[in-house]
Parts: structure tokens; C-alpha cells; sequence
């Protein structure tokens, strides 16, 4: 078996146990603590990172981790699996079953395994690289079809200025859409249920593993400014505060959703 297969069924194992776990601390109480920053975090989403790493150290010998919960290391170094337990804790929190379980490695700067899990609805997003984009097993493709008042727009709760001229352009000639999850929305837009996903503000965590989920269907992933994100010039564990404005779309629409609607500069 090469490495990349290897690297690949550890996290489509995480992925599909993710799911059970999820599910069961889904329906029972939860511990919510507020985050010196902003948001909130559980006692969910610490035991599911917790849970990664374990994993992680005992079968993956070399490979560190960076997780939303625990951080990282700087001085480590090797392959990286970036994780978030929950994408969308404010959801899990409230009893709306709209989060995610995101999965993902990056190697010499570059995202090589993807695993994102909706748990809820039990499915399973899942890439390795140069080899296709899948959900539940089946290849998947970023849309074909063209902008039209029905393209679905994923777009954020929060953000600057930039994000509520960009909300006022989709409002006007699209449908807005959010399920309150990044990692979701992106997944989304490589399934082709959305026509794009703009997130402000976004970590690592959230959109490493869909990143390249949206990349092997096809996509195309960028900055607001239209500069692609990856290959990572520094190792993952030096990035943990870095934030990015992420845009993904298929290739056909990508530059004019970057122009007409995230206001992009000429």
C-alpha cells in the first residue's frame, strides 16, 4: 500500500467513526464555555480533537497535528493533519443539526487527504490527491451550469465591510445560502449543489481538508483577491492565526463571482 492510500483510509476511518460519536453528543447535554476571541467551543469538540490526536501519535508515527481546540507546536515538524472537531459548534450547540467533522493533510504545503463528515445526514466527503473528489463513494463535480437568479451563494454570518457589499450584490441577483459551516458550504460547492462559498475570517481548520474536496472536483480555491492559498509557504503548525478571506467556485464561474460579487480590485 503507497502512503497516499495509507494516509487516505486513516481518515475515511476517522471520518466514518466521527459519525456514531457525533451523533450520541449531539442528542445529550452539552458544556459550552465562551473562547477568549470569539465563539463558543464544547466539551464536544475538545474530546473529538483529543480523540484525533490520540490516533494520530499511536498510528502515524512523525505526523503532528494542528486542531482549532488544542493548537499546535511551532517547532514540530512533518506531515500535518488539521483538524476541526466541529465546524459550526454555534449549530451542535443550539440543537441545529447543520456541523461538521473536517479531516485534513497537508504535506509540503500542499492538502494531500481530505475527509469532511456531515453526521447528520451521514455523509462522507472525502479526497486524496490527484485522485478525484468523492461523497459516500461516488464521484463528485463542481456545476456546470451558469449564473442565473437561482445560483446558490454560501456566504458567512459575519465579516467587514467587504462581506456586507458582497451580501447586497447576492441578495439582488442570487440566492443567499448558509448552513452555518464552512466546511459544509464548500463541500457543497464541490457536490454542485452551491454555485460558490465565500468565508471571511477563516482558519486553517476550516477550509484545509475542503479545499482540496473542492479542488479534485474540479473547483477552483482562492483568495478574495483570486491568489490561490496553497501551496503553504510556512509548515501548518506556524500558521495557527492566520486568517484567510477563501472563495471557492467551479473554474467557469470563478472570475466573475471574484469581480461582480466579492468585489474583487480591477
Amino acid at each position: 500500500m503507497d502512503l497516499l492510500t495509507r494516509d487516505y483510509e486513516f481518515a475515511l476511518r476517522l471520518g466514518r467513526e466521527a459519525i456514531p460519536r457525533l451523533r450520541e453528543a449531539f442528542a445529550g447535554p452539552h458544556e459550552i464555555t465562551a473562547k477568549p476571541g470569539a465563539g463558543i467551543v464544547t466539551d464536544t469538540d475538545r474530546a473529538m480533537e483529543a480523540w484525533v490526536r490520540r490516533e494520530v501519535s499511536l498510528h502515524l508515527p512523525g505526523h503532528v497535528v494542528l486542531g482549532e481546540e488544542e493548537g499546535f507546536t511551532a517547532e514540530a515538524t512533518g506531515p500535518c493533519w488539521v483538524v476541526d472537531p466541529i465546524d459550526g459548534t454555534t449549530n451542535f450547540a443550539a440543537g441545529t443539526p447543520l456541523f461538521a467533522f473536517s479531516l485534513g493533510l497537508i504535506q509540503d504545503g500542499a492538502p494531500r487527504v481530505a475527509v469532511c463528515v456531515d453526521p447528520m445526514r451521514e455523509e462522507i466527503f472525502s479526497a486524496a490527491a490527484d485522485r478525484g473528489a468523492l461523497l459516500d463513494g461516488r464521484p463528485i463535480r463542481c456545476t456546470a451550469r451558469e449564473l442565473s437568479g437561482e445560483s446558490c451563494f454560501a456566504m458567512p454570518s459575519n465579516g467587514g465591510p467587504r462581506l456586507a457589499a458582497a451580501l447586497a450584490r447576492v441578495v439582488e441577483r442570487a440566492k443567499l445560502r448558509n448552513t452555518g459551516s464552512t466546511v459544509l458550504n464548500a463541500c457543497y460547492v464541490a457536490a454542485g449543489r452551491f454555485e460558490t462559498c465565500f468565508a471571511t475570517n477563516s482558519h486553517l481548520w476550516d477550509i484545509a481538508a475542503a479545499s482540496l474536496i473542492v479542488l479534485e472536483a474540479g473547483g477552483i480555491v482562492t483568495d478574495a483577491e483570486g491568489r490561490a492559498l496553497f501551496p503553504l509557504l510556512q509548515h501548518p503548525g506556524r500558521l495557527k492565526h492566520q486568517q484567510y478571506q477563501f472563495v471557492c467556485s467551479a473554474p467557469h464561474l470563478h472570475e466573475r463571482i471574484l469581480t461582480e460579487f466579492v468585489g474583487k480590485a480591477p
